[in-house]
């Protein structure tokens, strides 16, 4: 009887070896199988980083920036235009004419500088600049 006892526990602790270095023959084999394929899934996670894409588009918002400063200054001198009408005595009808003038010209300015904003921002939306900040 106690022999059997001790060749079951014999039986029982080969089998437990068994296991544990089956259980790490799998982990092995798991780890060198999802390694390449973290790996890809890595590499494809990654951002653009073709050195012609970044600098086209790091030119294409350097563009709209100063787009976009050249229309803040435009709408600063349509206020300054409009309250410079507003102080010209109605006797002075030339200087009347030209405050006019101007301010039609810097409205379609504004207007010309507003739709090239939006055409850039199309443009730069449809090249799929990477991390696109607008």
């Amino acid at each position: 009887m106690l022999e059997k006892k001790s060749a079951l526990k014999t039986v029982k602790n080969s089998r437990r070896i068994t296991s544990s270095r089956q259980l790490a023959t799998v982990a092995i084999l798991l780890l060198l199988t999802s390694w390449p394929a973290l790996a890809i899934e890595q590499l494809m996670g990654s951002d653009i980083t073709d050195s012609s894409i970044s600098t086209r588009c790091q030119n294409l918002l350097k563009v709209r920036e100063l787009k976009i400063e050249h229309k803040q200054k435009i709408w600063a001198l349509i206020n300054r235009n409009k309250s410079i009408e507003k102080t010209i005595s109605p006797n002075r009808k030339s200087l009347k004419n030209r405050t006019a003038l101007s301010h039609d010209s810097l409205q379609r300015e504004y207007s010309y500088t507003t739709n090239r904003i939006e055409l850039l921002t199309k443009t730069i939306l449809k090249s799929g600049c990477p991390g696109l900040k607008l």
